[in-house]
């Protein structure tokens, strides 16, 4: 900890009961993101039913990041750390047009700079 700020080195190690509610809140976030590939598969079998999936693209993406525990902080998305400020994203294009995509990269802002490498378009 000696390499944090101190507003983090001072914070007291979380009680078990802070824990807990983490655990809880995580298991939580895994149930909501089953269900989301549950609609991704389910989505994915329509498109290749009305032969369309080689027809179509797909992008993922999310907000920013969120922590849970991480750094002795309660669960948030309020502080300077990657946990709290990346921003996921990836495409997903039919086989016939797929390229290698950028990496991942943090930030909202190189989201569009980061499609338009992908699709060949700099």
């Amino acid at each position: 900890m000696s390499d944090k700020p101190l507003y983090i080195r001072s914070r007291d190690l979380l009680t078990a009961e802070e824990i807990a509610q983490l655990d809880a809140v995580h298991r939580k976030r895994m149930q909501s993101l089953q269900a989301v590939d549950e609609l991704i598969a389910s989505l994915l079998a329509t498109l290749e039913s009305v032969g369309q999936l080689d027809n179509t693209y797909l992008f993922f993406t999310s907000d920013n990041g969120y922590h849970l525990g991480e750094h002795r902080l309660n669960a948030g998305k309020y502080t300077p750390y990657e946990t709290d400020v990346h921003v996921l994203s990836w495409p997903a294009a039919p086989e016939s047009q797929r390229v290698s995509p950028p990496p991942p990269s943090p930030g909202a802002s190189t989201w569009l700079r980061r499609l338009l490498i992908w699709l060949g378009r700099p």
